[in-house]
């Protein structure tokens, strides 16, 4: 067994929250998150723009470079996968000598997506001065069956509403999301992702945007749906996810229509379960979530790190 291996093995526990699946109920094989994970793990540096950095003192960061938002952004930009390590006392000079290794590769910043099981790593980043941008709450519906039985007229958003769609987007953000939480970014640059996020959405990124579709209904919102997710595990389970909203004031009350119609399209498409994120502060989301029978199954906390 290589040291690789065994830190996997020993930190197995803590390492399966960082699957997305881990929570679901109702897989055909509930052994599948982990082992699908592990492998990932054992295997991580053999993709494009993946690294496995050992730190010299018993710790091996996986990390990602992030080429689409480091692009965007203008800035070289990356994302911190997991920590590997065979003693907690080692882990804070290892995270420390990780964001010396960023700093040489001339990497800007980071984000990490930890856990919040995974609370050894949280606390030595957090002592090195990585920051808290956002907690994410991580919902998933798994009986589309039993969903609240009134429809609601909507249709595909087209093409040529591309702009009114990022403008609704970039208009009505979230200020606790990470980008908008984080210093690093400007308000203006959070924004100006928002309104790419949602063109591109329109444009293929996304299978299905929904908009209102009512006589003196005004085209102030909208919701961006996956019904199958790239991974092997949401092909097998069907598993699809929303994969971003925006409801402006001239729809107000469209939020829960919107999810409500998702929730029946991916029923009708054949969909076991529908995931859904949303941030801790987003109290009006988790209202409509809990009214229409999502199950909270993770909680995650995003730090990031940004070179002065």
């Amino acid at each position: 067994m290589s040291a690789l291996e065994a830190m996997v093995e020993e930190r197995a526990s803590i390492l399966r929250f960082y699957s997305p699946y881990y929570g679901l109920r109702n897989l055909s094989d509930n052994k599948s998150p982990w082992q699908t994970l592990r492998a990932q793990l054992l295997n991580f540096g053999a993709e494009e723009n993946e690294h496995c950095w050992y730190s010299d003192n018993g710790c091996y960061f996986l990390y990602t470079d992030l080429p689409w938002d480091s692009a965007f952004f203008g800035r070289p930009m990356a994302r911190l996968r997991t920590v590997l390590f065979n003693s907690v006392g080692n882990l804070r000079t290892g995270c420390a000598r990780f964001t010396e290794h960023l700093v040489t590769r001339g990497v800007q910043h980071c984000i990490a997506d930890i856990p919040t099981e995974d609370i050894q790593v949280l606390q030595a980043l957090g002592q090195i001065g990585w920051m808290l941008t956002e907690t994410r709450l991580q919902y998933a519906h798994e009986n589309l069956s039993h969903i609240p039985a009134e429809r609601y007229n909507v249709r595909q958003a087209l093409q040529s509403e591309q702009t009114v769609l990022g403008c609704i987007a970039a208009h009505n953000p979230n200020p606790y999301d990470r980008f908008h939480a984080d210093p690093f970014f400007s308000f203006e640059e959070a924004n100006a992702f928002l309104a790419e996020y949602a063109v591109a959405a329109v444009n293929g990124y996304c299978e299905e945007v929904l908009v209102p579709n009512q006589d003196k209904v005004s085209l102030d919102s909208f919701i961006a749906i996956n019904y199958q997710q790239r991974d092997a595990i949401s092909r097998t389970n069907n598993i699809g996810r929303i994969m971003l909203m925006a409801v402006g004031g001239q729809n107000r009350g469209w939020g829960r229509k919107l999810f409500a119609e998702a929730l029946h399209r991916a029923h009708d498409r054949g969909e076991h379960t529908i995931f859904s994120t949303t941030q801790t502060t987003n109290r009006a989301i988790i209202h409509i979530k809990e009214q229409l029978g999502f199950r909270l199954v993770a909680v995650t906390h995003i730090l990031s790190w940004s070179r002065s």
